[in-house]
């Protein structure tokens, strides 16, 4: 079984509740507060020898594991406000990994104006692990973003750079929050979520939630400097862990969020949202349209 194949079969068996907006399948779920408005919490695990290498610094790894919940908090065009950090120490470990780690987070934490609430310790008996979670709120008089918005006639357009993540820059990214705030402030999104699996799969996301066909052209996708010399559109389509944020926007808006771009990120309008049969499409150089497989990163080989 994939990991969407399970993620789906537990959606199907979660019970719902009042106040539980948006549940299981987007980068964060919206609860309802009783007095008004919302929160959106999100869960990350990250593991020694899948999410890092026991060879990076602690401080490294402390900060990846509040960076990569902002992004998903930023892709529902949502402020990061309060982190926990759930951690498991192997048995070997000293204090100088334990306090590189939360300085690390605490470092992240600090950037992105949230506060380290709590958490809890434990004893690992392999390699060790990380587990953030972050609540987020909309700034005042917005609803979240979600996955589901798209809508054909819109445009799909993606932050920054991809493909250099396996270059180590996985592990000190800047979480999109700052461009995703003043994107929704300004601009009418349609659907977003961050790219940690990689372009070729969150696409597909995408578009799968949103019930739309989403086209892109490969020589309009940005690839970073840092992409694999060997095959540069592969890695920004499949790589991962760039951490950008993917999203529709309305077409009209399209040269003026292209040319100012947000918060000093440039943005690059990559593709188009069709009616049709949810999937993804890509267009070479030549026009030649093809099926784009979801080829980024999968936890589960089957």
């Amino acid at each position: 079984m994939k990991e969407l194949e399970l993620i789906h079969w537990i959606a199907e068996r979660a019970p719902s509740a009042a106040g539980l907006a948006t549940g299981i399948g987007d980068d964060c779920a919206v609860l309802d507060c009783p007095g008004g408005g919302c929160v959106v919490v999100t869960t990350d695990m990250l593991l020694e020898g899948t999410h890092f290498s026991a060879d990076d610094l602690p401080e490294d790894v402390g900060y990846k594991a509040v960076a990569v919940s902002i992004s998903d908090v930023a892709a529902m065009g949502c402020r990061s406000l309060h982190a926990f950090l759930a951690v498991g120490l192997p048995a070997v470990a000293d204090s100088a990994l334990a306090r590189g780690l939360f300085d690390g987070a605490v470092a992240a934490a600090n950037r992105f104006g949230v506060s380290l609430a709590g958490g809890d310790t434990t004893r690992s008996p392999g390699g060790l692990s990380i587990c953030s979670t972050l609540v987020g709120a909309p700034p005042e008089g917005r609803t979240p973003i979600l996955r589901s918005g798209a809508r054909p006639g819109q445009a799909l357009a993606v932050t920054g750079d991809l493909g250099g993540s396996l270059s180590g820059h996985h592990l000190r990214f800047v979480p999109r929050q700052t461009e995703a705030l003043q994107l929704v402030e300004e601009y009418a999104v349609g659907g977003m979520i961050d790219l940690s699996d990689g372009l070729s799969s969150d696409a597909w996301h995408l578009a799968r939630m949103s019930g739309v066909r989403l086209r892109l052209f490969a020589d309009r996708i940005p690839i970073s400097p840092r992409a694999s010399a060997a095959d540069p559109l592969g890695a920004a389509l499949n790589d991962g862990e760039d951490f950008e944020l993917l999203f529709t926007v309305a077409s009209e808006e399209c040269a003026r969020l292209s040319g100012a771009g947000l918060a000093g990120t440039p943005i690059t309008i990559i593709g188009e949202v069709l009616a049709g049969t949810p999937g993804v499409t890509l267009v070479d150089s030549s026009g030649r349209e093809t099926d784009l497989k979801a080829g980024g990163y999968e936890h589960f080989s089957r």
